[in-house]
């Protein structure tokens, strides 16, 4: 656990790094109402001001490992009352206590949009096409959220997440989240599951609009990643049968 002197006290930001996909990025005009950590399964130096922690693994891949702590901070922050997640090719600017509390007056979850789609249905298209998961796991999952009469005119980029993280609203909507990213019949992309986790949940979440990472500067840079996951084999294999039986059959 993290500093228990700051009970329900500051802010913490964090990110998940495994298998040297990111490389620790620096922190720009600190801010000291705010505590910084990277979580990760193995022990790595880290610049100031970032702090390591490393919980138990519970058996997972890489990337099942960022997804388990970039969705449930509750289980190693818990005690701080508001979290912010970032992907670890994101910079900080400048300081964001403040900013983060304005984001968080009306809702305990807020997030930036998706800068290229604005639904899943698109997103899973990209998803096949770019080799992400099998084509058959995205149109399982895809099928599935539109027989229970999901319809959410929505799509975030999941590489910023501010959270009351233990509020119980909170842990019920990443609870959804988690399933529905860790089931087997799902693809792979937390991206999906996370419209629909909220749709069901009937959560209001905060959209912040266009991705200040990307677009803005002022709190966020967006850098590129340190290593590319989508010229591994796996991934080139679900590339190609999805742009070859995928398309045929289902049009992806």
């Amino acid at each position: 656990m993290a500093n228990k002197d700051y009970i329900q006290k500051k802010l913490v930001i964090y990110s998940v790094i495994t298998g040297g996909y990111d490389k620790i990025l620096p922190v720009n005009n600190v801010d000291e109402q705010c505590d910084y950590y990277i979580i990760s399964n193995e022990y790595i130096e880290l610049p100031y001001p970032w702090k390591l922690l490393v919980p138990e693994n519970r058996g997972f891949n890489n990337k099942d490992f960022n997804r388990y702590y970039k969705i449930n901070p509750h289980t190693v922050f818990n005690e701080y009352k508001t979290s912010l997640y970032i992907d670890g090719n994101i910079a900080i600017v400048d300081k964001i206590y403040l900013w983060s509390e304005e984001q968080l007056v009306d809702s305990g979850f807020a997030i930036f949009s998706h800068p290229e789609r604005n639904n899943i249905i698109d997103e899973g298209k990209i998803c096949s096409f770019i080799g992400t998961d099998f084509f058959w796991k995205i149109n399982h999952q895809l099928s599935k959220y539109k027989k229970e009469g999901f319809d959410y005119k929505e799509l975030f980029e999941a590489n910023i997440l501010l959270r009351k993280h233990n509020d119980p609203l909170i842990k019920e909507l990443m609870s959804l989240w988690w399933s529905e990213y860790i089931n087997d019949k799902n693809a792979k992309r937390d991206q999906l599951a996370l419209p629909y986790a909220l749709w069901k949940k009937k959560y209001n979440v905060k959209n912040m609009g266009e991705s200040d990472a990307r677009f803005g500067n002022k709190y966020f840079r967006y850098m590129s990643h340190a290593s590319n996951r989508h010229n591994t084999i796996n991934t080139k294999i679900k590339k190609i049968v999805n742009r070859t039986i995928g398309k045929r059959f289902y049009g992806l």
